[in-house]
């Protein structure tokens, strides 16, 4: 598909000052992208089509024009490491990491990003994560976004319970906060008393007991 229609497809999706450089890439690597309805578990992936050496990435359709640019460079990080190292290297290792900075630091600017997400996309481009919910600052950021493009209230967040309070996290049950280790945080299932690590920025809901 020439550049212009996909200009025309994409131009609501991706931040403005964005979209040329965009599609550019995604003509260079002729990869396929698709909107998806929303999907609780992700927000986009990337699937490799290994007889045409080509891949198509799915993109959830809600996400706010700064998020979607940064799921789509993430999972062309994916296709690039793909086309350059095969399947022999961890998904999210020292290659990935090393294309996503390259992908990411021409974006780097405030024509694309609000001010406040700089410094957080600064810190991601150090030490770049398989998910944004690995790294707080940029997570924050990007809810904050989120929750005003659909004009809701933000729900509370696990980092914000005290050890040993309960929560309910979607249709999972109930948890207790146990404590924390490195980045995760460890719960105690109700249900089952198992152990569950999960990102201290998961949206939840308190619970008494």
């Amino acid at each position: 598909m020439e550049k212009t229609k996909l200009i025309t497809l994409f131009k609501d999706f991706i931040p403005h000052d964005a979209v040329h450089d965009a599609i550019d890439l995604i003509l260079k690597y002729n990869i396929s992208i698709k909107i998806t309805r929303s999907r609780k578990t992700k927000l986009g992936d990337y699937s490799f089509y290994r007889n045409q050496k080509t891949g198509i990435i799915t993109i959830n359709h809600d996400l706010s024009p700064e998020q979607f640019l940064l799921t789509l460079l993430h999972e062309m990080a994916h296709h690039i490491t793909r086309l350059q190292y095969g399947d022999k290297i961890t998904p999210h290792g020292k290659e990935w990491k090393q294309e996503i900075r390259k992908l990411l630091l021409p974006f780097y600017s405030n024509n694309v990003f609000p001010v406040f997400m700089l410094e957080p996309l600064k810190k991601y481009l150090q030490k770049p994560t398989a998910t944004m919910a690995a790294s707080p600052d940029l997570y924050k950021a990007l809810r904050e976004i989120d929750h005003k493009k659909r004009n809701i209230n933000p729900k509370m967040l696990l980092d914000d319970l005290k050890f040993d309070e309960f929560f309910s996290f979607e249709n999972k049950g109930v948890f207790k906060k146990i404590k924390k280790r490195r980045s995760r945080i460890v719960c105690l299932s109700m249900t089952n008393q198992r152990l569950y690590l999960f990102y201290p920025f998961v949206e939840i809901t308190l619970e008494d007991k």
